[in-house]
């Protein structure tokens, strides 16, 4: 198949399959459309093993990265992510904890213990995004989205500088919803975003606590 698309990136098919597991990444590469790394849960070290693994293993195709960088969220102020994620748990209230809980239970779901806090913020500030995309920068990639926003001015001509080329999209989903993130994105409407529409769901949190907050109830859903 012949498209604008297929010749740009020099893929079989106008195909952009995302994942955040390598293998899947490296198979349909292999197949002929582009695997998108989703970098959004590995620190930079993970991901500069990920895609050191993935260049020996696409057989030369090409494949992407994509990482998320919010052009606005709590803490943008703050550089030091330690730093940010101490103010971030603070300003998270009990009751959002508490019904985060509940639904788990309503889902018949057991609660997992809880993660390492730090993990949660990796990839969704603008001070734990920027590393990724610098580790990606430096592997031989095709094309960098960002789930979130246009990047930063600076990151697309970082992109551009190394000839990789920017992802810009968007979606044409069933709902928008602040449930996940707490920046509004069009998301599968399903019970978790029905349910933060109840009378007794409290106030969507702002990213990135909003994500700190759900963290864990989201790998209890997958698992």
């Amino acid at each position: 198949m012949r498209t604008q698309v297929t010749g740009m990136y020099g893929i079989e098919y106008p195909i952009f399959a995302f994942s955040h597991c390598r293998d899947v990444v490296a198979a349909v590469s292999r197949a002929g459309v582009m695997g998108m790394l989703g970098a959004l849960y590995f620190t930079p070290e993970e991901l500069e093993l990920e895609l050191s693994w993935l260049d020996a293993n696409v057989g030369g195709r090409p494949y992407g990265v994509d990482v998320v960088m919010p052009a606005s969220y709590e803490g943008a102020d703050l550089g030091d992510a330690d730093e940010l994620l101490t103010r971030l748990q603070a300003m998270i209230p009990e009751q959002h904890r508490e019904f985060v809980d509940k639904l788990l239970v309503e889902q018949g779901m057991e609660p997992l213990t809880r993660q390492d806090a730090a993990k949660y913020l990796i990839g969704w500030t603008d001070a734990t995004a920027r590393p990724q995309v610098e580790v990606a920068l430096r592997h031989p990639i095709a094309l960098l989205a960002n789930a979130l926003d246009p990047p930063p001015a600076d990151v697309v001509e970082m992109a551009h500088a190394k000839g990789v080329k920017v992802a810009a999209a968007t979606s044409r989903d069933t709902v928008r919803s602040r449930s996940l993130t707490g920046k509004t994105a069009r998301l599968l409407k399903n019970t978790w975003t029905d349910a933060w529409e109840r009378p007794d769901a409290p106030q969507t949190l702002p990213m990135p606590m909003r994500f700190m907050l759900v963290s864990d109830a989201m790998r209890c859903g997958r698992r």
